[in-house]
C-alpha cells in the first residue's frame, strides 16, 4: 500500500508542475494555438481532465482499486507527455519561436532621481530625491520583483503654523510585477508609506503602478508618461495616485523615476 501511494505521489506532483505551463513568445507575451496544432491541443486538454478525473478518484479510493488507478494515471500521463511534445514541435513549426530560459535571475541596480508631486496647495512639491533601487529578473526576463528600495527622503519648504518638514518614503507592499524583454515596457505595482517628521501630519499612504506607458491621475491634474527600457539601460517609470489614510488623504499625486543601469546587467536582450 504504501508503494500504491507512494506512487501516486510522484504522478500527481509532475502532473500539477505540466498542468497550466503555457509558452511565452520573445517579448513575454503567450503563445496561442496555430491552426494547424488545434486537434493536438485538443488531445492534450483531454487528456489532462482524464488524469485529472482520475486523481480525484484516487483520494477517496480504497487500497485495492488505488493500483489499478494509478496504472491508468501513470499511462495517460506518459500519453500526455508525448502529446505535450507534439504539441511543442507543431508551435514551433507553425507560430512564434518560444522564449528560452536564462542559465539564471539577473539583478539589476538602477541609479537615477524620483520627482513627487501632489495636489495639495501648501505641499505640492515638486520634490526631488535620488534613488538606488534594485530588481531581479526572472530566468525568462518576464518577471520583475523588487529586491531593495531604499528610503527617500523628501524636505517640503515652509508650511503655515509647521514650518519645514522632512517627509521618509518607504515600501511597505507590492514589487513583482512584469517586463517585456524586447520593448523594454514594464510594470510594477508598489505600496508606498509617507512619514511626516512632525505629529501634527498623518502619515499617508498610497498605492500605484509604476508603468513604462502613460498614467493619468482622477482629476486630471497630473498626466504622466513613462519610457521603456532601453538598450544602453535607461528608462522611466510614472505613475499617479491618491493618498490615503493621513494629511494627503483624497489628494492626487504624481511618481516619476527616470533612472539607468549599467548596459551589462540590463535584462534586454
Amino acid at each position: 500500500m504504501r508503494a500504491t501511494v507512494l506512487a501516486a505521489c510522484i504522478v500527481f506532483m509532475s502532473l500539477s508542475g505540466s498542468l497550466g505551463a503555457q509558452e511565452l513568445d520573445q517579448d513575454c507575451n503567450p503563445i496561442g494555438v496555430p491552426a494547424q496544432c488545434q486537434q493536438l491541443a485538443g488531445q492534450l486538454a483531454d487528456l489532462e481532465a482524464r488524469i485529472a478525473g482520475l486523481q480525484a478518484r484516487l483520494k477517496n479510493a480504497s487500497p485495492a482499486m488505488k493500483a489499478d488507478l494509478v496504472r491508468n494515471i501513470e499511462r495517460l500521463t506518459t500519453q500526455r507527455d508525448a502529446a505535450s511534445a507534439a504539441l511543442r514541435r507543431c508551435r514551433r513549426e507553425n507560430g512564434a519561436v518560444p522564449r528560452e530560459l536564462a542559465p539564471q535571475e539577473l539583478t539589476s541596480r538602477f541609479v537615477g532621481t524620483a520627482i513627487v508631486q501632489t495636489t495639495d496647495s501648501t505641499a505640492s512639491g515638486p520634490f526631488e530625491a535620488e534613488v538606488a533601487v534594485d530588481l531581479r529578473f526572472s530566468r525568462n526576463r518576464c518577471r520583475v520583483t523588487v529586491t531593495r528600495f531604499p528610503r527617500l527622503t523628501l524636505r517640503t519648504r515652509d508650511l503655515p503654523v509647521i514650518g519645514r518638514v522632512t517627509v521618509t518614503v518607504t515600501k511597505t507592499g507590492g514589487g513583482s510585477g512584469s517586463f517585456h524583454p524586447v520593448s523594454g515596457a514594464m510594470s510594477l505595482p508598489v505600496t508606498l508609506h509617507f512619514h511626516y517628521d512632525t505629529v501634527l501630519l498623518g502619515d499617508d499612504d498610497a498605492t500605484l503602478s509604476l508603468t513604462t506607458g502613460r498614467s493619468v491621475s482622477r482629476d486630471g491634474t497630473f498626466d504622466v508618461t513613462g519610457s521603456p527600457l532601453t538598450n544602453g539601460g535607461s528608462i522611466r517609470l510614472a505613475t499617479t495616485t491618491r493618498f490615503r489614510n493621513g494629511y494627503l488623504s483624497g489628494k492626487d499625486g504624481s511618481l516619476v523615476i527616470t533612472a539607468s543601469t549599467s548596459p551589462d546587467t540590463s535584462p534586454r536582450q
